[in-house]
């Protein structure tokens, strides 16, 4: 049911999107980032060497407004930002969330920050060192300008795999990766 046109609108209006908590003051929405294990042989190396360097192998997801979202690869440009339901995705093991606080924008800026994600992080663009699941969902965090900072610990092993040595070894690995998983084009054929 739409309200009357002539009706006043206020704070506690639905057409109001809850912009204003009970108080008056703007309501603020609560930000986790949902943090996985890419499969159990990254949960055990996780959990009984990495984490205790402040390291580890993780997928990450940041749940806001009751969805979580996450980067994903993808063969061409379209987003490879996508949704689901808190703390279930169907790949990977669902280890823990880290609270980052609450975000001060609006219902209405934060569905603007996730539209403009979505066209700037298409999915052929992911590599898996360099622009990865983990980097969206801290560049998500810092737009939705969460007052606590993305838990270091998750970017661990991708922060030292951007060494001079480990990078140009994982270009070429993502690359042959790339190139096996690409449909066959039999105009290339020889």
């Amino acid at each position: 049911v739409l309200p009357d046109s002539n009706a006043e609108l206020t704070p506690s209006s639905p057409s109001r999107q809850g912009s204003r908590n009970s108080s008056g003051g703007p309501r603020r929405h609560k930000v986790w980032v949902h943090v996985y294990d890419i499969d159990s042989v990254t949960a055990n190396l996780n959990w009984a060497v990495l984490r205790s360097s402040g390291i580890g192998v993780f997928h990450a997801g940041v749940e806001v407004l009751g969805d979580e979202w996450f980067f994903r690869f993808g063969p061409n440009n379209d987003s490879g930002v996508m949704w689901m339901e808190p703390r279930s995705h169907q790949v990977h093991i669902y280890s823990e969330s880290v609270c980052v606080g609450e975000s001060e924008l609006s219902e209405e800026d934060i569905r603007e920050v996730i539209a403009d994600l979505m066209e700037r992080w298409p999915s052929n663009l992911y590599h898996p060192i360099t622009r990865n699941c983990v980097d969206f969902a801290e560049e998500f965090v810092k737009a939705l300008r969460c007052p606590e900072p993305f838990p270091a610990y998750v970017r661990g092993v991708l922060d030292v795999a951007k060494s001079p040595v480990v990078l140009p070894v994982a270009d070429y690995a993502w690359d042959w990766v790339k190139w096996w998983n690409s449909p066959y084009d039999q105009g290339t054929a020889c």
